[in-house]
């Protein structure tokens, strides 16, 4: 009605296309609903366009074939449909009669397993609706299509035969049968419903049966062991059989269903129930044993690794010991060693010439020997505490004045560091029995403490107030500085026995680690406490608490308290003992004892132009202002120790080429290769002797001679020293930027100075240091050399070759010329 036609073609790639280009001859029908049903006699199967598709001329086709129907064969002949609305169809594989209710086609049993062709027009309907069929080999053959009904009765599906491992299995008890008394079949497995099989036994195959006598071979099987298979799987009448291996241990239900010939299936099948029981080793009572072999495992283990942990604690805990003995002997060592030296040093210097160092030198033997005596003595009274030995011995008097005087002993020793110390009584008069002796060393440690973690300008306050704690009056001593202050972690620690807020091996303020724990156990013997607040950054308070008491005889007043300053404050004067001649080489000591240092200036005052610093950080800022010809200086210092001094000189261009004797009381074998290795010069032990000392410094100066002397060449022969290697490369540095600048007569010390990112001073002391040359002579050293070679090697007259070394005026040329090598440039060139 559209008066238009639609072509329909075949597109492998498009499933809403005809399955074949090829359509049979005169087989495409239209059925009573209006279907239009399309053969394919090559290959394709049938196809189908709904009515409601082709009255629209729409791309809608539904393909039936082998993959989704029942056809064996995909080469259909003809189509027709019966009086009844029956549709027929003739393949390659027999006729089918399509079953509308499930979507499928019904093979005609008589005509399975037939080929049948049949040619256009072999195909037709009588007037009593018999169905004739031609075919091209086999005649032809008639039915009545209303007398073929499809088999509605299903079949009943039985397992008809059980095997284990591919063997038969027997009935158990079953005679003239070995293994009938393990066979897990009580009776046949046709009157079985459950049966267990032992863990061996998970290899088993299952023989199916359907009772179906209409056309038997078109019977179809589905079986699935549940809790193992997901999906059913399909066999037919050819393999009716069920095999499944290595089954895990479980309980399974094995389930058959089956169809007859016309695909009616019993849904109900066969059923058998399997429990395949766990091997030995995995029943419980096995999984209990493993728990409790796993748990004597594990216990043992613990108890190996905890026995391991404790023997590895142990070894921690004997090389903390170590540690610590090492780290108490150094910082012992040093504080004996330090005055050693200035005993002995200062004797030698005495007995060497009295004249001039006999007061100082006795002033300084007996402070030092003062502060060995009280180093002894501290240790004596931790000794005596222990040994409970250390009895206090009480005067009753006012205390306020007491500690007055000992606070005014401290004022020149604060004073010589810059610190103020101020003394604030809120009480004028406390009578109290106290022991005199004992709150000595108390503030004594206290006071010493403040003012050596105090920086300069810092402040030190002593307080002492009356206060009223229950029934009984006490006496509370506060001491509080400006210094560093202490970190919390350690402020439990402080009092503990040789400990120290630093606890490096270069100690940052020195010291034994005994002060501190003393004054605790001398305020505990007083039956008082002390107690320390302290932030970092903020200082710290030590506050201590002594009861009042008046229970002793009353003395009016105690005024025998020593002068510290006598003891801990170097009278020497630093300008007196300085060299001020310019022309001798500049020594920096870099130490925190004033004694060794007026010992060193002592040594070395009319060889040496001396500089000091009291400590490592304002040591490494003279060095790097000065450019000292050698340096010296102690390895436990405040601030920074002698080897990060020694670093850091060392990795500085400027002061690579230093010379630098590490001075120290740590004098193992150990120490001593650790300062080698970081590249110190010498390395001296604490008491040293003064000769040796002076020809350890006259030898490191005779080789920066050498060094001179090599650079004195315009080519140095290669060394395989890493710290001359240094200089040679600063060396080449140089004279490459001389040499690139040849010619520019404006390009002299400034320009160099800046490319070499040094300063002027800096640039100066350097090249003076390792060539022997101001850097103006080193400029020239260069240029005239490069002048003679090119007088020897080229044509080029002179004025040329003044020229190409910077000097326009050839005057100034040949007496530069004539001074570096005795001779005029035109003496060379005759």
């Amino acid at each position: 009605d559209s008066k238009r036609f639609v072509q329909y073609l075949h597109d492998p790639n498009d499933p809403n296309t005809i399955s074949s280009p090829i359509v049979g001859n005169q087989g495409i029908i239209e059925d009573k609903q209006g279907n239009i049903w399309i053969p394919h006699t090559i290959a394709g199967g049938l196809d189908m366009i709904p009515a409601y598709a082709a009255r629209k001329d729409s791309n809608v086709i539904i393909r039936y074939n082998s993959h989704n129907t029942n056809f064996s064969d995909d080469r259909v002949s003809r189509v027709l449909e019966d009086k009844g609305g029956n549709l027929w169809v003739g393949t390659l594989g027999g006729l089918y009669r399509f079953d509308e209710k499930n979507n499928n086609f019904l093979l005609v049993p008589f005509t399975q397993n037939k080929t049948i062709d049949f040619p256009a027009g072999h195909f037709t309907i009588a007037t009593d609706g018999r169905i004739y069929m031609g075919t091209s080999s086999e005649g032809f053959f008639t039915f009545d299509p209303m007398k073929i009904k499809p088999n509605t009765t299903p079949p009943k599906i039985y397992i008809n035969d059980f095997q284990i491992n591919n063997m038969p299995v027997p009935i158990r008890g079953q005679r003239g049968d070995t293994l009938a008394w393990e066979s897990p079949l009580e009776l046949s497995i046709l009157y079985t419903d459950s049966i267990k099989l032992r863990y061996s036994q998970n290899e088993f195959t299952f023989s199916l049966v359907a009772l179906n006598y209409n056309y038997p071979e078109r019977t179809r099987y589905k079986y699935k062991l549940e809790n193992f298979d997901k999906d059913w799987n399909e066999t037919d009448n050819k393999k009716p059989f069920a095999y499944y291996t290595n089954i895990p241990p479980g309980k399974y239900t094995f389930r058959v269903i089956g169809s007859n010939n016309d695909g009616v299936w019993n849904e109900e099948g066969d059923t058998l129930h399997i429990v395949i029981l766990p091997a030995w080793w995995q029943t419980w009572w096995a999984y209990l044993l493993y728990a409790a072999l796993a748990f004597v495992i594990l216990y043992s283990f613990y108890r190996y690794q905890l026995g391991r942990q404790l023997a590895k604690a142990e070894t921690k805990r004997l090389l903390e010991l170590d540690t610590f003995k090492s780290t108490l002997y150094t910082n012992i060592t040093h504080e004996f060693r330090t005055p050693l030296t200035v005993i002995l040093g200062m004797a030698e210097q005495v007995q060497k010439n009295p004249k001039d160092s006999l007061q100082e030198g006795i002033t300084m033997i007996k402070r030092n020997g003062k502060r060995l005596l009280e180093l002894v003595n501290q240790m004596l009274d931790l000794a005596k505490l222990d040994a409970n030995q250390l009895s206090a011995e009480y005067v009753q008097a006012n205390i306020v004045p007491y500690i007055a005087y000992i606070v005014q002993s401290f004022e020149s020793f604060a004073w010589s560091k810059n610190i103020r110390l101020h003394f604030l009584p809120k009480e004028e008069n406390v009578l109290m029995d106290f022991d005199k002796e004992k709150l000595l060393q108390i503030l004594t440690n206290l006071l010493s403490n403040a003012i050596k973690f105090t920086p300069e300008n810092g402040d030190i306050y002593v307080q002492i107030e009356k206060q009223q704690r229950g029934k009984h009056p006490q006496l509370e001593i506060t001491v509080k500085d400006t210094g560093e202050g202490i970190p919390l972690d350690q402020q439990t620690k402080i009092f503990e026995r040789f400990q120290q807020v630093d606890d490096s091996t270069t100690r940052r303020f020195g010291g034994t680690g005994i002060g501190l724990a003393l004054t605790k156990e001398l305020v505990h013997l007083l039956n008082g406490t002390i107690t320390v607040q302290s932030d970092i950054g903020k200082g710290a308070t030590f506050i201590v608490t002594l009861p009042i008491h008046n229970e002793t005889n009353l003395v009016e007043s105690i005024t025998d308290v020593p002068k510290m300053n006598e003891n801990m404050v170097s009278t020497t004067n630093d300008s007196e003992a300085a060299e001020t001649s310019l022309n001798l080489p500049i020594l920096l000591i870099i130490e925190d004892n004033a004694d060794v240092i007026t010992y060193l200036q002592a040594c070395f005052k009319q060889n040496y132009r001396i500089e000091v610093a009291e400590n490592g950080k304002i040591g490494i800022e003279k060095a790097l202002e000065l450019i000292p010809d050698i340096v010296i200086s102690d390895v436990m210092m405040p601030e920074k120790d002698g080897f990060k001094v020694l670093t850091t000189l060392k990795q500085d261009e400027r002061t690579s080429h230093i010379p630098i004797v590490l001075l120290t009381a740590k004098a193992d074998f150990a120490s001593t290769i650790k300062g080698l290795e970081r590249g110190a010069d010498a390395y001296v032990s604490k008491p040293f002797n003064e000769q040796e000392l002076r020809i350890r410094l006259n030898n490191l100066l005779e080789i920066r001679k050498r060094l001179q002397f090599r650079y004195a060449q315009l080519s140095p022969a290669p060394t395989e020293d890493k710290e001359t290697q240094i200089e040679d490369a600063f060396v080449a540095k140089v004279r490459a930027a001389i040499l690139e600048h040849l010619d520019d007569e404006n390009w002299k010390i400034p320009q160099l100075a800046s490319q070499l990112r040094l300063s002027r001073e800096h640039l100066h002391r350097k090249m003076k240091s390792l060539t022997g040359k101001s850097t103006s002579q080193f400029i020239r050293f260069v240029k005239m050399h490069q002048a003679k070679d090119l007088l020897e090697t080229t044509d080029l007259n002179i004025s040329e070759v003044a020229y190409r070394v910077g000097y326009k005026e050839l005057a100034h040329f040949s007496v530069a010329y004539k001074e570096e090598f005795g001779v005029s440039p035109s003496a060379v060139r005759k």
